[in-house]
């Protein structure tokens, strides 16, 4: 990164500009979409179209269904699937009734899936009706939770036969009386402390933060877009900005169920995606792709990346190839996620990431004294406030009294403000490991290391890689005589993580280092390099 800029005495505060944004239900972007553009596509696949006047349809006859089931104001239910049209189906239908939705990581190993569900409590878990989707969620649904199955093929979201058909309505019910303080999204996140939690997203704070970042994009236009659906709607920009932002526009969404670079920059270009948000090795590989050189990218409005750090090397790169603006994003779970985004045309010196969004304020406190805001060119912890700031973490009140207790969000992000108001992200408090813009928790890997037979002591840490951002190592001791590779270690945890989970890198010791309690210093680890 750039040599950062030098201190100053003004404060490390900047706000974004004053835009009022005013908060609405989700639901009602959704009958927006299907009243002004009832004939376009909301999804298409590789063989088939979904028009938002269907999915609409579905979304309502579902929320008949969920009457049915029992499903009212304040309940939950969840999905476990990749990207598919039931999964905006499923999240109008819930909030129809008053529900809220859980998006479940289908590549999650069943540990951290039931302990996610342990967490959310659900009635209901949708899923599709594919060999592996159906074990998985019959190995990971809470007792009493219902488990129901759709189509893969989505022949049951008109209302044709299909696993979920007898769960549809004839008709529509009238929607539940809804607040825009309603809860509408239980996030998983990793929070200020390392440990998966669901982050609580209310309809004021999803629909207030589209609305900040359609601000920052001002050459969207209504029923003109094409989202590639790349993020998983599991994760927070897949849900909030793809789904939500999208349905806000009427645009077309185009799911992809793996980033193949060839492949997906061929999809980029035959289907005339106009916004593209990714990590950042998916615009490395896409500017790389052959598929990718002298094509006409004019359709291409805007491109998105946070999760890591980019280069500026492949900002340029990418823009001149494709000659879209590729604007640096920065946000969490907790912020519904968007906090810092760059202006287009804007560029951030140095290693700065952008400025605040509208209505929103970023700080930066002192990291032993939280009360005190450094001056400018600092370091500390980076404090968001704003109207798409959670209010808190489901069922953990000390943790959300820790979090935004103060009336602003603690990130855990160490950061700093400059001279010129641009934010920069620095580094992090918490042990999160962030591979390819996957949280990744060191201690459920650690739990799994602990299942090997020949592991008597285990650490996790996140290690340098050009490609993912950060890798997973396992530092482990072994217990007396045992031999481990890492092919070996990496083939008997297939049974217990997921692919992005398991260690790529393996160091054996004799000995781990401790705190005077004697706890694993997975940080001195990591400074050791």
């Amino acid at each position: 990164m750039a040599a950062e800029p030098s201190a100053s005495d003004a404060p490390s505060v900047v706000e974004g500009e004053r835009l009022a944004v005013r908060p609405h239900l989700l639901t009602a972007d959704f009958d927006h979409a299907a009243a002004r553009c009832p004939d376009r596509a909301a999804f298409r696949t590789a063989d088939r179209a979904f028009s938002y006047a269907i999915l609409h349809d579905a979304a309502g006859r579902l929320a008949g269904g969920l009457a049915a089931l029992g499903v009212g104001p304040g309940d939950r239910i969840a999905c476990l699937m990749p990207n598919h049209p039931l999964f905006l189906v499923a999240l109008q239908a819930a909030w129809r009734r008053g529900a809220a939705m859980a998006g479940l990581n289908p590549l999650y190993g069943v540990p951290l899936l039931q302990r996610q569900l342990a967490e959310v409590r659900p009635k209901l878990l949708l899923t599709l009706a594919e060999p592996d989707l159906q074990a998985k969620a019959a190995a990971v649904a809470p007792q009493g939770c219902r488990i129901l199955a759709a189509a893969p093929d989505g022949s049951d979201l008109p209302g044709g036969a299909g696993g979920l058909a007898e769960h549809l309505a004839a008709e529509a019910p009238p929607p539940v009386t809804l607040q825009v303080g309603d809860l509408a999204l239980l996030q998983f996140t990793g929070g200020t402390t390392g440990v998966p939690k669901a982050a609580q997203l209310s309809h004021a704070n999803i629909s207030c933060n589209i609305q900040q970042l359609g601000a920052r994009l001002p050459r969207f236009g209504l029923g003109e877009e094409d989202f590639l659906a790349l993020p998983p709607f599991s994760h927070i920009i897949g849900s909030s900005i793809i789904l939500c932002l999208g349905v806000r526009l009427a645009a077309t969404l185009h799911p992809v169920a793996r980033f193949v670079p060839e492949e997906t920059t061929k999809l980029l270009l035959e289907r005339r995606i106009s916004f593209l948000s990714g990590v950042p090795p998916v615009f490395m590989a896409v500017a790389r792709a052959a598929a990718a050189q002298g094509a006409d990218w004019s359709a291409l409005k805007y491109c998105m990346t946070g999760g890591a750090a980019i280069p500026a090397s492949v900002i340029a790169e990418f823009e001149g190839v494709t000659g879209a603006p590729l604007l640096t994003a920065y946000g969490l779970s907790e912020t519904s996620p968007g906090a810092v985004l760059a202006l287009p045309g804007e560029k951030a010196p140095g290693g700065g990431t952008g400025r605040p969004l509208p209505d929103t304020k970023v700080e930066i406190r002192d990291i032993a004294d939280p009360a005190r805001i450094v001056p400018r060119g600092s370091r500390g912890e980076i404090c968001i406030s704003g109207p798409q700031v959670t209010g808190g973490y489901l069922g953990r009140p000390e943790e959300t009294a820790q979090a935004v207790g103060s009336g602003y969000l603690r990130t855990g992000d160490i950061g700093l403000i400059d001279a010129e108001g641009f934010v920069w992200v620095v580094d992090r408090l918490k042990d999160i490991i962030i591979a390819s813009g996957y949280n990744i928790y060191p201690a459920l890997v650690e739990e799994a290391l602990y299942r090997h037979p020949d592991i008597a002591e285990a650490a996790v840490i996140g290690a340098p890689d050009a490609y993912r951002g950060e890798t997973v190592k396992a530092v482990v001791v072994l217990k007396d005589g045992r031999e481990l590779t890492l092919e070996g270690l990496q083939a008997f945890l297939r049974d217990w993580l997921s692919p992005m989970e398991i260690p790529r890198q393996l160091e054996l010791r004799t000995a781990l280092p401790r705190s005077p309690a004697g706890k694993i210093l997975r940080r001195a680890l990591k400074a050791e390099g």
